[in-house]
């Protein structure tokens, strides 16, 4: 259960993130890169531009339950 956590700003690499629950979370300037996101919970996980989720998760429309900030 990861919900709440604050990554922003840090770095996410070769990370595996599956069936976590990442609530709230903020990774608003996180540089994610060759990580995984499988079939975890990201209900209204805060992020600038296009999520890092492959979209088949869950089956879910992540625009629908993610928000993205253009600023603070």
């Amino acid at each position: 259960n990861l919900a709440d956590c604050c990554f922003r700003a840090s770095e996410i690499k070769d990370s595996k993130f599956e069936n976590c629950i990442l609530n709230n979370c903020d990774f608003r300037k996180t540089a994610i890169t060759e990580a995984q996101f499988i079939n975890n919970e990201t209900i209204d996980v805060l992020y600038y531009g296009k999520a890092p989720w492959d979209g088949k998760s869950n089956h879910k429309n992540w625009e629908e339950i993610l928000h993205t900030f253009d600023g603070e």
